[in-house]
């Protein structure tokens, strides 16, 4: 073979490995990537939101995750990022997985000494959106069954609270019944588990006897006073007051031992009423002799 049909045999073996060559590396080359699980992606982050949830005793509620892993399940139904089971079985983990630790750290909130308003409001507010919460297409509550029985224990709990709060102010003795149902009303609330870890308000509420009995006292003690004016009353409307004042003093020792073992006592107010009774008596007298002397 000559010179020219060397090379030329040369020149095609190259040919052909190069050929080869481009046509084993072709498909990594023009081939697309593989499609990335996005899917796969949206349920990795709900998961890791939803067991990012601590039962940690601190002034909040898991707030910021739990708004993440709520607003991340509307925007990923709305965008259809989830199907309406895969958004189901991620709600249903959410409640399964926050509403033992928002329980637990409620309960925390009523076991101390010191309650706040503001953690009562946040309690209300979480729970309200716990129930927004819907499965099954949306059909049935998330809430349902003991779920929901606990959001309701929290709730009472916090309506007990806000009645003792009034029942706590009342200091102002009306009548007998009602004193009595006020007193029986702040011991109950005070006894009452778990509002009696609250030390604000069961010293308020143990307070409600003493304040009433003290309002009761003053009454009498003005009544009692009214008799001192016995020179501007006729006889017969000064016996009438002393009738009226006796009745309210027995009244008041009746019912004194409802009102605490500090509670006053009406010795010191018999004692002026019978020493005004005596002025009172002389005087009327003295003023039927002047009347009898003038004529």
């Amino acid at each position: 073979m000559n010179n020219t049909g060397k090379k030329i045999l040369t020149l095609g073996i190259v040919i052909a490995i190069a050929i080869a060559g481009i046509l084993a590396f072709y498909p990594t080359i023009v081939a697309p990537p593989t499609d990335v699980a996005v899917n796969n992606l949206h349920k990795s982050s709900i998961k890791a939101n939803i067991n990012g949830f601590s039962d940690v005793e601190n002034t909040t509620f898991n707030d910021s995750i739990y708004n993440v892993v709520v607003d991340k399940l509307a925007m990923y139904k709305s965008e259809g990022f989830m199907s309406e089971e895969e958004i189901d079985y991620q709600t249903k983990a959410l409640v399964q997985k926050y509403l033992p630790i928002f329980t637990k750290l409620s309960n925390a909130k009523f076991r101390a000494s010191t309650w706040r308003e503001s953690d009562h409001k946040a309690m209300l507010e979480r729970i309200a959106h716990l129930r927004t919460l819907k499965v099954d297409y949306g059909e049935t509550s998330a809430m349902a069954g003991s779920y929901e029985s606990d959001l309701r224990r929290i709730e009472q709990i916090i309506s007990n609270y806000k009645d003792a709060k009034k029942v706590a102010t009342y200091s102002t003795f009306y009548s007998v019944s009602d004193a009595n149902k006020k007193i029986q009303d702040a011991e109950k609330y005070r006894t009452m588990d778990p509002l009696s870890n609250c030390t604000e308000l069961t010293n308020k509420l143990a307070a409600v006897k003493s304040n009433i009995g003290n309002s009761h006292y003053y009454q009498v003690e003005s009544k009692v006073n009214e008799m001192a004016n016995y020179r501007n009353m006729t006889e017969e409307a000064f016996n009438s007051l002393m009738s009226v004042t006796n009745s309210k003093i027995r009244e008041y020792d009746n019912n004194r031992s409802k009102y605490g073992y500090n509670a006053k006592t009406t010795e010191s107010l018999e004692q002026k009423a019978a020493e005004y009774y005596r002025n009172a008596k002389e005087f009327f007298t003295r003023k039927e002799i002047n009347i009898t002397t003038n004529y």
